[in-house]
């Protein structure tokens, strides 16, 4: 943060922060010219649901048909897609301002990161835990990427610990 005097504590959940070696199926969108093209007109339903099967909830037998749908309903449109890619582009490409400030947190931090998750893997939230003069660790056993759909029960009392003073919670 800007303004580290402004933040008491900080919760991070499956965060991009430093640089990693993408899988091929995230660096395909990436790619110049037909990458745009292969993730606004190619990524169709069925991929989309393997996408989220295997590579968000890694597998998890927690995986919701339903709640993948809803997201992919919201997707499909042109504007859906153009978002999402923007996305995409802008929080894959450069980490390097927001890993130059992970040394700067001073706050009291809880990273949470979903044991199995095939994203950003386990040694990102390792480093991070690491590199924050205050910071919890918690690893959500059996969770991928999404511990806010696939656990979130257990991400929540997480989160309320954490930002509950200890009289209030």
């Amino acid at each position: 943060s800007d303004h580290p005097e402004r933040v008491d504590r900080l919760s991070l959940v499956d965060s991009a922060c430093y640089p990693f070696n993408m899988p091929f199926k995230g660096r395909l969108p990436q790619l110049p010219v037909i990458g745009s093209f292969i993730f606004k007109h190619v990524y169709r339903r069925p991929i989309f649901r393997d996408y989220f099967r295997n590579e968000v909830f890694g597998g998890a037998p927690a995986f919701n048909l339903d709640r993948v749908d809803a997201y992919y309903d919201d997707f499909t449109t042109v504007e859906g897609r153009d978002a999402a890619y923007a996305i995409l582009k802008a929080t894959l490409t450069d980490f390097s301002p927001i890993a130059d400030k992970i040394a700067q947190i001073k706050a009291r931090t809880l990273v949470v990161w979903g044991e199995n998750d095939q994203i950003f893997p386990r040694s990102l939230a390792q480093r991070l835990a690491s590199d924050v003069e205050k910071c919890q660790l918690e690893l959500i056993a059996g969770c991928g990427h999404a511990p806010n759909e696939e656990r979130p029960e257990r991400l929540a009392d997480l989160l309320m610990d954490h930002h509950l003073p200890a009289d209030e919670g």
